[in-house]
């Protein structure tokens, strides 16, 4: 199943999903892959996977109880 194919040239760095610098297609469930490498589910050549996790932070005040 095709969700998205890069056109030539387009930028395969810092995407939601994985995408195949060769042929430019989405690699299926992207969330669980992990650095490392990988065979394009499409094209079947081999790439380099690199993740990259940003987290936030947030607080609130707790109401106090007697």
């Amino acid at each position: 199943m095709r969700e998205y194919r890069m056109k030539d040239g387009e930028d395969t760095d810092l995407n939601r999903e994985a995408v195949c610098p060769y042929c430019g297609e989405v690699q299926g469930d992207s969330w669980e892959m992990h650095d490392g490498d990988y065979d394009c589910t499409y094209c079947e050549r081999e790439f380099e996977l690199v993740t990259e996790v940003e987290r936030f932070y947030s607080t609130n005040k707790k109401e106090q109880t007697t």
